[in-house]
């Protein structure tokens, strides 16, 4: 058993648990060493018998949670076993607040490294180019009819109809692609003007 453990059961800082240690304290189990210390230690001396009340164990944590907690491997999993129905305690506060730096940091190591762009941006980036091909679109019509001025007109119809769909397909796609992408949380509705 840790010695952190140990005396966290036991509610006394490590190094008075490294002192007990040294006087003959067993420290392989919580039985042992309270059993040791019932026999061996002043009992006006210890914290049980404080004229303040004040035993030493923290109060809402028991020790096979701060065991647990130091059998994981990370704080990351202290709040993945530890469910958010009920109260959060500090240690999985302290992982939920440790995951969401984390996550921060991640984002902005992508956005250093080139792989990650704001949406503002990309949404920007997709105008920008929509815009580019409506406008080359729209020059169609007048490049038809210097090239093929004897083009039938029914032709020149079914070809600007043609257009005019791929147009109306490509911005219903993007709308739809940006509406896809963020979660219902985030469009805010306008209530008109103030």
């Amino acid at each position: 058993m840790k010695m952190k453990e140990l005396c966290y059961a036991l509610g006394i800082s490590e190094a008075m648990g490294y002192r007990l240690k040294k006087d003959g304290m067993p420290t392989y189990s919580i039985e042992a060493a309270e059993k040791w210390r019932a026999k061996h230690l002043d009992t006006l001396r210890t914290k049980n018998h404080r004229s303040d009340g004040n035993t030493g164990k923290k109060a809402g944590v028991d020790a096979q949670a701060a065991i647990t907690f130091d059998g994981c491997q990370s704080r990351q999993e202290v709040a993945d076993r530890q469910g958010t129905d009920g109260p959060i305690d500090l240690l999985t506060e302290r992982a939920m607040l440790a995951r969401a730096q984390r996550e921060g940091q991640e984002i902005k190591n992508e956005v250093a490294r080139g792989t990650y762009a704001p949406i503002e941006i990309l949404a920007d980036v997709l105008a920008d180019a929509s815009q580019a091909v409506v406008d080359r679109l729209d020059q169609i019509p007048a490049g038809i009819a210097r090239v093929c001025p004897d083009l039938p007109q029914a032709v020149r119809d079914l070809i600007m109809t043609t257009i005019a769909e791929a147009r109306n397909e490509m911005v219903r796609k993007a709308v739809l692609a940006g509406m896809d992408a963020l979660d219902p949380g985030d469009v805010q509705e306008d209530d008109g003007p103030p």
